[in-house]
């Protein structure tokens, strides 16, 4: 249980019909998972009314901004002098939490964090901060700073159980909450194909799919390197997809012509309609150098594709090997060449491992759940 001031605490609990107020911090609301998360977990409170239970404010614009707008709910942007998060942009916070006095501040991403913790001690409001990338891989300077920065009144919600120790680590003391990332099973299942431009690509073959950002981090190099391989070995009617935009992708798209298989690759850019793209892939890849818990994984799966992770995506709380997608071990390019061609070449396995995968969606991680649990954590801070 997250440990509350005591006189936050004894003014709440003396107050008959007091309502679950919460001012969520971002530090943008661009494209990402921590904003992503954020947006569907709105969706689902304004489904149950609560538009008036949440209001959102955000250091820098994005395409999330007036979409949050659209649901219904109080969006307001912060402005520092220079930033949001400079000493400008905090005074500012603080005089919004003092005059709305809220249940209490959700923050998402490493600013925002900050920020809220700083304004929730000297307040003396809880605060919520989720975790969604390993802190071993944020680097001394930002460490540190999470060291020094209080955490007494601070819940931490690690999206996967696999970075937990490493919160500790760097926070002794801190508490920490696991509530796994989550996604909306109905609206990946929601596709039509029939018309999709790009529905020519598949004309019977098996997609191999990568998603997301186009930066080192991802590995996407490894992706091409595997389908080299399953073409330099004979394997027939498979095509890679690469989902995604970043400063990476004059690089692969050179490594593509360099191996010769750019004939076999398609580079589709940004995407919005990804059930469109998710019911034309039948396997994706996740070979990450690192993740929390990736969400293209879980919405992947929502729809029935098929997962080949590697173990440094911590993919293990959600993909259990051979039953609902294949865990390696390794991400070694021969390993991962292996997994693709074993889907590849058979249709049964894939589709039992694909109907599993969906299923485990629907029982666990499903953002209807990972919902409710936030609010019952929320009203947990009434008492």
């Amino acid at each position: 249980m997250l440990k509350k001031p005591q006189v936050l605490s004894r003014a709440r609990c003396t107050t008959e019909g007091v309502e679950m107020k919460v001012i969520h911090l971002i530090t943008n609301l661009g494209i990402g998972g921590a904003e992503t998360m954020l947006y569907q977990r709105l969706m689902i409170s304004k489904e149950r009314g609560e538009e008036s239970s949440h209001m959102v404010c955000y250091f820098n614009d994005g395409p999330f901004v007036q979409q949050v707008k659209d649901l219904g709910f109080t969006v307001m942007k912060i402005s520092g002098f220079l930033r949001g998060y400079d000493p400008v942009g905090f005074y500012q916070f603080f005089k919004l939490v003092k005059k709305e006095q809220p249940t209490c501040l959700h923050a998402s991403l490493w600013s925002a964090s900050i920020i809220a913790r700083l304004v929730g001690y000297f307040t003396k409001i809880p605060t919520i901060c989720d975790i969604h990338g390993d802190p071993e891989h944020h680097g001394i300077i930002r460490n540190s700073i999470d060291r020094l920065v209080p955490y007494k009144y601070v819940m931490f919600i690690a999206v996967t159980s696999a970075i937990v120790s490493s919160i500790k680590k760097w926070m002794p003391g801190a508490q920490v909450q696991v509530i796994h990332n989550g996604v909306n099973q109905q609206y990946f299942l929601q596709n039509d194909t029939r018309e999709f431009s790009f529905s020519q690509i598949k004309q019977e073959k098996i997609i191999i799919t990568v998603c997301g950002r186009l930066i080192p981090l991802k590995r996407y190099h490894l992706f091409l390197h595997a389908i080299n391989l399953l073409i330099k070995s004979g394997q027939k009617g498979i095509h890679g997809l690469i989902i995604g935009e970043g400063p990476e992708k004059a690089n692969l798209v050179a490594l593509s012509y360099k191996l010769g298989i750019e004939r076999y690759v398609t580079f589709v850019g940004q995407q919005k309609n990804m059930p469109d793209w998710y019911a034309l892939s039948d396997v994706l890849l996740s070979c990450s150098e690192t993740e929390a818990l990736s969400l293209v994984v879980l919405e992947a799966m929502s729809v029935g594709v098929v997962v080949v992770a590697t173990a440094s995506t911590n993919a293990g709380e959600v993909i259990k090997h051979q039953k609902n997608g294949l865990l390696l071990q390794t991400s070694k390019i021969q390993d991962i060449a292996e997994a693709l061609s074993r889907l590849a070449s058979n249709p049964l396995f894939r589709k039992r491992l694909g109907a599993a995968a969906e299923a485990t969606i629907e029982k666990k991680f499903d953002i209807h759940i990972v919902t409710s649990r936030y609010k019952k954590l929320y009203k947990s801070l009434l008492r």
